[in-house]
């Protein structure tokens, strides 16, 4: 048995056996909605989502209703949803946490997708990197801001980024 062992380590096949490399990347949407999920064709989202904002390239909607779902077993206290005005489909992400929730997060953030990299800022900030998903949080006095964006998406022009 030592001896499969050795052959294993020298070989690097023990290597392989590691754990696949987590990023945001992964993130499956929330609240039933994905990144590029197009609004106008999602069940019921007039009624549970309202527009808050709009801008030359997007349009952002807030949660109509209190008690929006947690994130990764957090409560969270608000999400906006950032809606592409051209291609229409949702390019953003952004929940609201407070308090003790914003550690929490963090640390369910670094157990889904790895451990953040601190980029610094007056704010505590935080980004998980991916080559699709970009993540990040900011701290915000006792509250956090985190945002889960599609990385293709380029906000000035308002359309995919070309590869």
């Amino acid at each position: 048995m030592r001896c499969l062992v050795c052959v294993l380590v020298i070989t690097g096949v023990a290597g392989a056996m590691a754990a696949p490399h987590k990023s945001p990347d992964s993130f499956a949407g929330y609240a039933g909605l994905k990144l590029r999920a197009h609004p106008s064709k999602t069940k019921g989202f007039a009624k549970a989502w309202k527009t808050t904002d709009i801008d030359n390239t997007s349009t952002r909607y807030a949660a109509k209703k209190r008690g929006v779902p947690a994130f990764l077993g957090v409560k969270v206290d608000d999400v906006v949803l950032t809606v592409s005005k051209h291609l229409d489909f949702i390019v953003g992400i952004t929940l609201k946490l407070s308090g003790d929730r914003c550690t929490a997060i963090e640390k369910a953030l670094d157990a889904a997708w790895g451990e953040s990299r601190n980029i610094g800022g007056m704010n505590r900030e935080l980004e998980w990197p991916g080559t699709r998903v970009e993540a990040s949080m900011e701290h915000q006095g006792t509250d956090c801001l985190v945002s889960i964006g599609d990385k293709a998406w380029d906000d000035v022009k308002d359309e995919l980024k070309k590869p």
